[in-house]
């Protein structure tokens, strides 16, 4: 529905800011991991020639070192950005996720919603806040969960628990955008979406479920973001109206 909805409207173009994001980070960041791996190297040589254990930079331990210190800061670059990869993107296209939000919204219902730059940079912090506050509560809740993980039956079912965990965070962060723009405070936000947690779970579903595909996962995370936050202002504001018509 939401891919229907961003070729009807065309808002396809949406997709290009992912690309972009992963050509910064795998091309620019594994080159500054070169660029580090390089360095340090060179700086630990200079500290053993100092100590008369210098290493021969033409040897073949050299070589070996090398290729094991240049092969390792790669492969935990790796690790941290498929860890950190769901909020690091949702960080990162903050911006693109806050304005395609709003396009979406004026879309659907004919929402006017005029550009204000300051109140733009308001929504992006916001939407950083919330995200940073979501993986924070995330991180507590499997610090906690790996406690109880020591008891044997609760240990089958925790890969379980914390991917539903991360489904409900990711969902939160992606519906906050449309509640921001109506003007609904952080606090109100958290009751609401706790009272859709359900919606906010599934929402967030995919995002979580990309994210466990070996290598590719957090290369395919922000195009699934930016579907997401679209499926996510659709639902957002069908619940909100639905909120509205109980009130009244």
């Amino acid at each position: 529905m939401a891919l229907g909805f961003m070729f009807k409207h065309r808002l396809i173009w949406f997709f290009v800011f992912p690309i972009l994001l992963n050509l910064i980070l795998w091309v620019g960041g594994f080159n500054l991991v070169g660029q580090f791996s390089d360095y340090l190297l060179n700086y630990t040589n200079e500290v053993l020639k100092n100590m008369d254990w210098g290493m021969d930079k033409d040897g073949w331990i050299f070589t070996i070192v090398y290729a094991i210190v240049w092969l390792s800061l790669r492969v935990l670059y790796f690790l941290l950005f498929a860890y950190l990869g769901g909020y690091l993107i949702l960080i990162l296209l903050s911006p693109v996720l806050t304005l395609l939000s709003q396009k979406t919204e004026e879309k659907l219902n004919g929402a006017c919603y005029p550009f204000s730059m300051l109140q733009f940079l308001n929504d992006i912090m916001r939407s950083v806040a919330v995200t940073l506050r979501n993986f924070s509560m995330e991180l507590v809740l499997i610090i906690v969960l790996l406690a109880f993980s020591l008891i044997p039956p609760l240990g089958l079912i925790l890969p379980f628990v914390l991917f539903f965990i991360s489904a409900y965070f990711y969902g939160f962060s992606l519906v906050d955008y449309t509640l921001e723009r109506r003007g609904i405070g952080v606090s109100k936000s958290i009751k609401f979406i706790r009272n859709h947690s359900g919606s906010a779970m599934s929402l967030g579903t995919p995002m979580a479920l990309v994210l466990l595909i070996p290598f590719l996962g957090s290369m395919l995370a922000g195009f699934i973001a930016i579907v997401s936050v679209v499926a996510a202002t659709l639902e957002s504001v069908e619940l909100l109206d639905q909120n509205k018509l109980k009130k009244n």
